[in-house]
């Protein structure tokens, strides 16, 4: 007792002082803790999945987890080189298009999970895009690598036969010309050619028939533009070096018109 003051034990307790809670506290015991006791994780969780064969797997867990939309690859040593690019292997194993390697990789439809990441972490890349690993084109595919994949594009080995050089008669594409003035061609390509040649195109390819499309002119025909391999439609080609040099300026400067029919 204070003389003039009273008592200094307060009427009730300060709920927000740290002080009076530590004097109820040890004034009534010490309280259980709310906080969970921490699981002792079961053996094999620790890097790397629950199961191998299938990563999405928990312990304990009878039913099994839905992908959805989306389909998994397991990269073993039979992938042919190692450290392969993931924009190589979606254009090898899932589609031969180049721009939709590149959406699909850009809007995290196609992800990489390394061999150290838990079951947990795979299942949150499957429900929640956020958590999905963000991967580049050049991302390297390194053994024990998971690849997730929309469902609707299984990896299907796109094998094309390759034709060898005069399997086709010299004017073969001469009866493709839909279309023909001064200045250009058009010519009706068929799906399953390439434009130029590559490693893996062998003879299909409309370059090396482009000698056939002079009809007197000097200079051979030039590609104003390209349509991809598994594609069909006009093509647009310049019959000499000035109208292929309009075509770019006007192109660079977005001049160009089409008329739809």
């Amino acid at each position: 007792l204070v003389p003039g003051f009273g008592s200094l034990r307060p009427s009730r307790p300060l709920r927000g002082c740290s002080l009076a809670r530590a004097v109820a506290t040890s004034a009534q015991g010490a309280r259980p803790s709310r906080k969970p006791t921490p699981l002792t994780p079961p053996p094999g969780s620790g890097p790397g999945p629950w199961r191998v064969d299938n990563p999405t797997e928990l312990p304990g867990t009878a039913r099994p987890f839905d992908l959805g939309p989306f389909a998994r690859h397991h990269v073993t040593d039979t992938e042919g080189s190692p450290e392969m690019r993931l924009d190589r292997w979606i254009m090898k194993n899932v589609c031969s298009n180049w721009n939709a390697a590149q959406k699909l990789i850009s809007a995290k439809q196609v992800w990489v999970m390394r061999p150290y990441c838990t079951s947990q972490e795979h299942r949150s890349s499957v429900v929640i895009p956020r958590f999905r690993p963000k991967c580049q084109n050049s991302t390297r595919l390194l053994l024990g690598d998971y690849i997730y994949f929309p469902r609707v594009m299984r990896p299907a080995p796109k094998r094309r036969q390759r034709t060898e050089h005069g399997s086709e008669p010299a004017d073969w594409l001469v009866s493709r010309v839909i279309y023909k003035d001064t200045d250009f061609l058009a010519i009706d390509k068929p799906a399953g050619w390439s434009v130029t040649g590559g490693k893996h195109v062998g003879g299909m390819h409309l370059q090396r028939f482009l000698p056939s499309l002079r009809f007197g002119v000097d200079d051979i025909p030039q590609f104003v533009h390209r349509l991809s391999t598994e594609l069909s439609g006009v093509l647009l080609l310049a019959r000499h070096r000035a109208a292929a040099a309009y075509v770019k300026d006007v192109i660079q400067q977005r001049a160009f018109w089409h008329r739809s029919f």
